[in-house]
């Protein structure tokens, strides 16, 4: 029996679907999320300690393993929101990768981690374990984020000068795209979902420490 000959037509030019020489549809990759007809807002916020943009960024904090400091974003109540990056900043005078700041190395760090519905999924920083991934240098920092931006040379790799009054600085970016294409992490809407930074020793002794996180916000249609 012979099959039905069937055409697809559509879009604003009304075109015909196509089929190339391996009887494959011509289609075009669109990424979710669809973008259309949702409105779209960027969204901008330093991670805070109660996660509002009112709340305070200052990661300088006397945090323990056993009482962590949190600094977090939160899901959105009218949006699904997703975070495609974050920018940190750690200023001292005469910084260096290999310590914190200019302080000693943190025994402890920090911890970085998706709070969501499956659990807390670690980024960087598993149980604190000293020597472990936790985020205890300024090279913890700038290694987890792939070394971008990539500038400078010797001892000036990676930093900046000037970043907070005259102390240099070391501002990696961590690509969250490139975790989790094409968009970074969701935080679904109305959910109990987070990005959280844990503060997990004394890190006052820095002249700057915070966490600007860059995204955008999708509107329901």
């Amino acid at each position: 029996m012979g099959g039905v000959k069937a055409e697809i037509w559509g879009g604003p030019s009304n075109t015909k679907a196509a089929v190339d020489d391996t009887l494959s549809l011509r289609v075009v990759a669109f990424p979710a999320p669809a973008i259309a007809p949702h409105p779209v807002l960027p969204f901008v916020q330093f991670m805070t300690d109660d996660g509002l943009s009112s709340g305070s960024e200052d990661m300088q904090q006397a945090g323990t393993l056993a009482a962590p400091v949190e600094f977090w974003i939160p899901a959105s109540s009218t949006a699904d929101r997703w975070i495609t990056s974050i920018s940190f900043e750690i200023a001292d005078q005469n910084a260096t990768l290999n310590l914190f700041g200019t302080v000693a190395a943190l025994t402890n760090g920090c911890r970085l981690y998706y709070d969501h519905p499956s659990g807390e999924i670690d980024i960087a920083g598993v149980d604190g374990v000293a020597g472990g991934t936790a985020l205890q240098s300024n090279w913890d920092f700038v290694r987890l984020c792939d070394g971008q931006p990539a500038f400078g040379t010797t001892t000036s790799a990676f930093r900046a000068s000037n970043v907070s009054g005259n102390s240099e600085g070391y501002i990696p970016i961590l690509d969250l795209k490139t975790w989790m294409p094409p968009f970074g992490f969701k935080l679904d809407k109305g959910s109990n979902q987070r990005l959280v930074l844990e503060v997990r020793d004394t890190t006052t002794g820095v002249d700057s420490f915070n966490a600007l996180v860059k995204g955008f916000d999708r509107l329901p249609a």
